[in-house]
């Protein structure tokens, strides 16, 4: 693909900065408006905003897009005079998704309140979170769900209550260790050698010795 030509770019500048109009970038793509400072020589960042023209690429779409860059901080203070209750600063994304990466530093979200919210339905509408240490601290913590609730650890699980600690189920069942090969006492089902969460922890074992890992999900 030819470079595009455009015969009627403009541009204004001073000594402080630039607008530059119709500039041909070195992938082809034409920005209708560039604005930047003057910018010094072995400054290693360039600092801009453009508005872009052109650009149809499905995986790279430029066209219409608007591309901020800089080697300092970006700031957006706004809404000091917007009442209580209204949007101060709304961002939507109407197609395509949403990135914030900060791989050097920490994101912080600071909030009154602070509402997450997934929407999606079938396969989607999942909320997750992978972390190498997660915590939730707070005065009071509160985990419902409607279908299942499930915490699973290779290693230690603790549930302390130092106050109470309240067990409820339409039934009950607590196994330890032993109870994968020897079965437990008082087992409900007559001449089984366990109850069946039991059963079923002993075939995984046997399972997973002969490194099948399917029956564990």
């Amino acid at each position: 693909m030819s470079e595009p030509i455009v015969f009627d770019s403009k541009c204004i500048a001073s000594p402080w900065g630039q607008i530059l109009t119709g500039l041909v970038n070195k992938d082809g793509v034409v920005s209708g408006i560039v604005l930047s400072p003057k910018m010094n020589l072995g400054e290693p960042t360039p600092h801009f905003m453009e508005m872009d023209s052109t650009g149809d690429d499905p995986t790279n779409r430029r066209k219409g897009a608007t591309i901020f860059g800089g080697g300092g901080p970006f700031n957006v203070k706004h809404g000091k005079e917007v009442q209580d209750g209204m949007q101060a600063i709304y961002i939507q994304a109407s197609n395509g998704d949403m990135t914030i990466e900060c791989p050097n530093g920490t994101l912080n979200i600071i909030a009154r309140n602070i509402n997450l919210t997934a929407t999606g339905s079938g396969n989607d509408g999942a909320v997750q979170v992978s972390s190498r240490v997660t915590t939730i601290d707070g005065e009071t913590v509160d985990v419902s769900s409607i279908a299942s609730t499930k915490i699973h650890s290779e290693g230690n699980t603790e549930i302390n209550g130092m106050s109470a600690l309240n067990l409820f189920g339409g039934g009950v069942e607590i196994s330890d260790g032993a109870v994968k090969t020897k079965g437990s006492k008082n087992c409900l089902i007559p001449l089984a050698p366990g109850t069946i969460q039991e059963i079923r922890m002993a075939w995984i074992k046997k399972f997973l010795a002969a490194g099948w890992t399917a029956f564990n999900k």
